[in-house]
């Protein structure tokens, strides 16, 4: 199931080495370090949530998916 531009796997590759659950800056941290773009890596700052329990939470956290390429 895929949301937008960002598919599970995308996303996944992106928060590898996150142990959920955890909070909001250190899935942020770790997307950024793993090559998220700056506007993915300021969407997941910008959650509504503080903490999240899965990648599938970070993803419905997620508002209008940004253009990838």
């Amino acid at each position: 199931m895929s949301q937008g531009n960002y598919d599970v796997s995308t996303l996944n590759r992106y928060l590898k080495g996150t142990n959920f659950p955890t909070s909001k800056e250190e899935v942020a941290s770790n997307a950024e370090s793993n090559g998220a773009t700056q506007e993915l890596v300021s969407q997941i700052r910008n959650a509504d949530t503080e903490r999240f329990n899965s990648a599938e939470e970070v993803m419905q956290a997620l508002p209008s998916p940004p253009d990838v390429g």
